[in-house]
């Protein structure tokens, strides 16, 4: 898939072009069916997310994945789900493929930044999320999105990174771990002008690897 520039700024092109976003909505409903399902029957409290999956400093190397689908309350995980529908275009700019490598790479990198620079109890899809932002920034700076959206991805970025250093209880090392991953990556996907054969089995180990780490979160 060619990276290139398209109209999509009308509402009607919108509706139209959302449904594609195959990878997007698949990702949201995992994430819910988890909140919904594992963690209320296991609870919402520091233990029931745990044996959830959160992200924990004797916890196995699974967590630093099943940490992404694991949130902390209602309005965790709505925000994240809003915000990861939100940049939906993203997946439709670089394919699925490359989308699915973006976003599950970013959750890991920025869940590892989180242990090892602020280690402690983690969860939630904000450093994966921040890594599709990351995705549309770059793509903005690359000319493939307009300057209009390149100032309000800054503006939001701007306000976001003040948010999370005055706040201590945001996970603000998985935030920065992931926008840097997945503007790096995005770039690179950028780069090589479409999704390959490489990429397409890199994302199908990506979902197999994410799918074994909440099996093994599930069973623990």
């Amino acid at each position: 898939m060619n990276f290139r520039r398209r109209p999509y700024g009308s509402s009607a092109l919108q509706r139209s072009l959302w449904r594609r976003a195959v990878a997007t909505w698949i990702i949201v409903i995992v994430n819910v069916f988890w909140f919904i399902v594992v963690e209320g029957t296991r609870g919402y409290n520091t233990l029931g997310l745990v044996a959830s999956g959160a992200l924990e400093p004797s916890g196995g190397w699974y967590r630093y994945i099943s940490a992404m689908f694991v949130h902390f309350g209602i309005l965790h995980i709505g925000l994240n789900m809003l915000s990861l529908g939100s940049l939906y275009v993203v997946e439709l700019l670089i394919g699925t493929p490359a989308y699915i490598v973006v976003y599950l790479f970013s959750g890991v990198v920025g869940n590892i930044a989180s242990a090892v620079l602020t280690p402690g109890i983690a969860a939630g899809a904000s450093g994966a999320v921040f890594g599709v932002f990351g995705g549309a920034l770059t793509l903005s700076f690359v000319g493939v999105l307009p300057k209009s959206i390149r100032n309000q991805l800054l503006t939001w970025l701007a306000i976001n990174l003040v948010y999370d250093f005055s706040n201590p209880q945001i996970g603000t090392m998985a935030h920065l771990g992931g926008l840097v991953t997945g503007m790096l990556m995005t770039f690179a996907f950028h780069k090589r002008k479409g999704n390959g054969i490489k990429t397409r089995i890199l994302a199908v180990v990506s979902v197999l690897g994410a799918g074994w780490a909440l099996i093994l979160a599930f069973l623990s």
